[in-house]
């Protein structure tokens, strides 16, 4: 017999999905300074009460948020490699021609990069300082595929 989905965790999921897109969509309009729990928690509909139960505070919003963008951009590059197996070359063409476009066609990485956004200030030092950093694993998963 199959297992029941578990509706709970399926509304948090729900809920963890429109914080993080709620901040993606304000990142992207006017860059990660103007980011604060109060305009996504209204964005989202709820309270800073749950929000800050369901994220916890702006720098865990911030990691959450690089790491998802960091889990599909991975995923994306790993589907093209994988594209081609019989010819590597070709695979990691397809890989970085990935890497390129997306990198050029993605508003937050974007706006996480533009000049005019403080790289101290924004999301940039997510991607490689704290206990377990973005990168590394990116970098891990890249090596494994």
């Amino acid at each position: 017999m199959p297992a029941v989905p578990n509706f709970q965790a399926e509304v948090r999921q729900m809920l963890y999905n429109r914080i993080l897109d709620a901040a993606h969509a304000l990142v992207c309009a006017e860059g990660w300074q103007a980011v604060n729990m109060s305009r996504i928690a209204a964005t989202v509909g709820v309270s800073r009460q749950v929000l800050y139960k369901e994220i916890g505070a702006k720098q865990a919003l911030g990691e959450a948020l690089v790491q998802r963008e960091t889990t599909r951009f991975i995923t994306g590059v790993i589907t093209a490699i994988q594209s081609h197996p019989d010819d590597v070359a070709a695979g990691l063409a397809a890989g970085a021609a990935f890497t390129l476009h997306s990198a050029a066609d993605d508003p937050l990485v974007t706006a996480t990069l533009a000049p005019e956004n403080n790289a101290e200030a924004g999301l940039t030092p997510l991607l490689t300082v704290g206990p377990t950093p973005i990168l590394a694993g990116a970098i891990e998963a890249m090596a494994a595929a």
